[in-house]
């Protein structure tokens, strides 16, 4: 449903995206986690259109969307979710991923909270400085606390 593949994005002259990579199939839900500052949020808003991409691709259901005014790119069916919008305030981080999970929707998660993701997701993206430098399953992710140590800081 989703594919990102070299995106570049900058603010002004100071570049913040170095060829991001990333994937989410329909029913899938992934995340992408990484410490503060490592680029994703820019991420989420270059793929949105909030934040002009300078270079690569975003598509979205075989639809070239990088070049889109975010509004367009909302109406192709492309949601954003800030963190607190609580769509289900009722339910736990988990029951509202698998409440929209049961339509085949993609979902793609941004967080750093390794414990709870792990459950959550089928596949993880860890970015460090504006580039994916590790994806892997959920059960690669638990077994390497190296990997979680060195880019999540557990």
């Amino acid at each position: 449903m989703l594919r990102v593949r070299e995106l570049a994005a900058f603010y002004g002259a100071s570049q913040a995206l170095f060829g991001m990579e990333l994937a989410v199939d329909a029913g899938e839900v992934v995340t992408l986690m990484g410490r503060n500052g490592m680029g994703k949020t820019t991420t989420v808003n270059a793929i949105m259109g909030l934040l002009p991409a300078r270079r690569g691709v975003v598509e979205f259901e075989g639809t070239r969307v990088d070049h889109l005014p975010s509004f367009r790119i909302a109406r192709l069916g492309l949601g954003l979710v800030p963190e607190g919008r609580q769509i289900f305030p009722n339910l736990s981080v988990r029951e509202n991923l698998l409440a929209s999970a049961a339509k085949g929707q993609a979902i793609l998660v941004i967080d750093k909270n390794v414990g709870t993701l792990i459950g959550l997701a089928d596949r993880h993206h860890v970015v460090e400085k504006g580039r994916v430098v590790w994806t892997g399953t959920s059960d690669a992710l638990a077994r390497d606390s190296e990997l979680q140590h060195r880019y999540l800081g557990v």
